[in-house]
């Protein structure tokens, strides 16, 4: 897919990454993260075994009434179940350090920086985990800003992780709101994406007929504009086509 050249450069390596962090202080409770491999044309290169990442973090405030209804992850589970952030991310950075330098971190939503960052402050003191932080979100993709320029659902809205499984005929992988189930969901979407060149461009059709100023930012509305100024014969079956291959 050309139009990730911009937004991957010369990325070899992605780690789909999720977090559920406490409800008022947004400290990190859960990580999971998937790296996968990535070709020349960024598709997936199955030659590489995916690595899963998942852990519980101890935190220093409650989880909060409403993460623990939406994620099922009481105080309880953390004390019992869970390690320090610094370990986690120890444990990540061990995982996946042969990779750090060809690799981006891709995300859904902005929040996950800044629950990393929330719980590296704790840790202030640490040589380790304020560089190593920097470096993750350096190195972060915010998938939904990328995404919602060429889908949106129905009431022209950006489109929820579970919403994007549905636009791209996705089963998803496991309960919402687990770390690692939306780390994993969020590779799937992505693989669908870069594979179904036919289901970017449909999604991306009824963007710009609902969305007149995004249409004349499209470069394949401006190459038809332009011919159409050049008293040439516009056919949509041609535009249609030339969408397809935009997201090829």
């Amino acid at each position: 897919m050309k139009i990730l050249e911009k937004e991957l450069k010369n990325a070899s390596y992605i780690l789909f990454l999720d977090i559920e962090g406490t409800q008022h202080s947004h400290e990190v409770i859960e990580i999971g993260a998937y790296l996968v491999k990535l070709k020349p044309d960024y598709t997936i290169d199955k030659t590489f075994e995916p690595i899963s990442f998942k852990r519980f973090c101890v935190a220093h405030e409650p989880v909060g009434k409403i993460v623990t209804s939406m994620t099922g992850i009481t105080d309880n589970a953390i004390k019992e179940n869970g390690i320090s952030f610094l370990d986690t991310m120890k444990e990540l950075h061990e995982l996946i350090s042969d990779y750090d330098n060809e690799m981006v971190v891709a995300t859904f939503g902005s929040l996950d920086a800044v629950m990393l960052k929330k719980s590296a402050n704790y840790f202030k003191n640490n040589k380790f985990l304020k560089p190593y932080i920097k470096f993750l979100n350096d190195r972060i993709w915010d998938f939904t800003t990328f995404i919602n320029r060429f889908v949106l659902s129905e009431k022209n809205q950006p489109c929820s992780l579970l919403k994007l499984t549905e636009v791209f005929n996705i089963t998803p992988y496991g309960s919402a709101h687990d770390a690692l189930n939306d780390a994993i969901d969020l590779f799937l979407i992505y693989e669908k994406m870069v594979s179904s060149p036919e289901i970017m461009a449909e999604c991306y059709l009824k963007v710009l007929k609902n969305n007149y100023s995004i249409a004349y930012s499209c470069p394949i509305i401006q190459k038809y504009i332009k011919a159409f100024l050049n008293n040439e014969l516009i056919d949509f079956n041609n535009f249609y086509t030339d969408l397809v291959r935009y997201f090829e």
